[in-house]
């Protein structure tokens, strides 16, 4: 479950692009901030093609902690070898404007994986 701002609100923040070189160009990110902005987890989303055929990556990248220096990262892939990487990447991502998303807002739906090849 993402982190929520309030108990009836989410405050996201939005970037487009990668944030690793090796990433696909076409990623989207969003960084979730918890209640008074002490943490964030970034999730990612991105289409690719493999041998003729689409997927669709979703999924939680890395968590963050708040501090006056920016963000920090907390729980990070690839372990302290890639600390350089997250702590630019939300540096990055930090710089986009905030949105709040309130519960009405946020479309509830079940779980599913779909493919129509």
């Amino acid at each position: 479950m993402p982190p929520r701002a309030e108990i009836d609100s989410y405050e996201i923040k939005v970037s487009y692009g990668k944030i690793y070189p090796k990433d696909p160009s076409n990623e989207i990110h969003l960084l979730v901030y918890g209640k008074g902005q002490r943490n964030a987890t970034l999730y990612s989303s991105y289409l690719s093609k493999k041998s003729g055929r689409f997927s669709v990556f979703i999924g939680e990248w890395a968590t963050f902690t708040v501090s006056p220096k920016g963000l920090g990262p907390e729980e990070i892939p690839g372990g302290f070898a890639t600390q350089k990487l997250w702590e630019n990447a939300g540096k990055r991502i930090a710089q986009q404007p905030m949105m709040r998303l309130t519960d009405a807002e946020v479309r509830s739906v079940q779980p599913d994986c779909i493919w129509n090849p």
